[in-house]
């Protein structure tokens, strides 16, 4: 890939865009993000992207301390997820994009470990989503515990976990999700690596065929109806305990095995307003 503008030619770089909108509850949390992301910094260019809607503004300090830290902040009035996503993503330059939320504690991989997973190919299929979650399986955590019909197994793709684990380090292991397993939240948010140019191209197919429909179904019907499952595959990362937590209790997976945390205990509520869909 080479930038024009910068006259650069970019290798193994990684973008990272927080969504973000002004609730006086999301300002506090977007900040906690921030400092989460700080700790282990592996991102070449960084955006914040504010939605401002229903008369709510982001603080100009709040705005201030984030250009501090290096990140460029770009605030639109239109209450539309995508359209907060694809003004984000036209910022940034990189190969790679870390798309999260204002409400998400992140529990960084190192970059090295990022960027193996990212250029890892499974026959002849790239990696296209990477995710930080352990969602987008027939029988996701919310639910787990309980044998499901159309697979056979307890806790969806994730019984298979093991057998289908690409790279592990000390602390964390990545593994291939199933398509054939899949629920309607296979492409899912936050906490995703895509290349960026993906991600864009996945948002706005997903408009062209599928607007009105929730964000993350209709990324999801537009990854298998346009075929990007037939170049891409995804997969998730999660701490080197999943296996033994899964076992003893599934239940326990979304808050001890993954590398986010909730601050929002209603999220994907979407009782802040804003608009979820397309």
């Amino acid at each position: 890939m080479y930038n024009v503008s910068r006259g650069i030619e970019l290798k193994n770089t990684i973008g990272c865009l927080i969504l973000a909108t002004c609730h006086a509850s999301k300002v506090r949390w977007v900040q906690k993000v921030e400092k989460s992301i700080s700790e282990n910094d592996i991102f070449d260019e960084k955006v914040l992207a504010v939605d401002e809607f229903n008369n709510m503004f982001f603080p100009a300090r709040v705005k201030k301390y984030f250009e501090e830290k290096g990140w460029k902040v770009i605030i639109d009035n239109h209450k539309s997820r995508t359209k907060s996503m694809l003004n984000g993503l036209a910022e940034l330059s990189t190969d790679y994009v870390f798309y999260s939320e204002d409400d998400v504690l992140v529990d960084l991989p190192s970059k090295e470990f990022i960027l193996d997973n990212l250029k890892h190919k499974i026959g002849d299929l790239e990696c296209g989503m990477l995710s930080l979650n352990l969602g987008g399986t027939t029988s996701t955590i919310s639910n787990m515990g309980g044998s499901n019909s159309n697979t056979g197994s307890k806790n969806g793709d994730l019984d298979f976990a093991k057998e289908n684990m690409i790279i592990q380090n000390d602390t964390s292991f990545s593994f291939r999700r199933l398509e054939e397993k899949r629920n309607a939240w296979f492409y899912e948010f936050p906490g995703l690596f895509m290349p960026r140019e993906l991600m864009a191209d996945t948002i706005n197919k997903s408009k062209e065929k599928f607007k009105g429909m929730q964000i993350e179904m209709a990324l999801t019907s537009a990854w298998f109806y346009f075929n990007f499952d037939k170049k891409y595959y995804k997969a998730s990362v999660a701490k080197n305990n999943l296996l033994d937590i899964l076992e003893k209790n599934p239940l326990l997976a979304s808050d001890n095995c993954r590398h986010l945390t909730n601050l929002d205990k209603t999220q994907g509520a979407f009782v802040y307003g804003g608009n979820p869909s397309l």
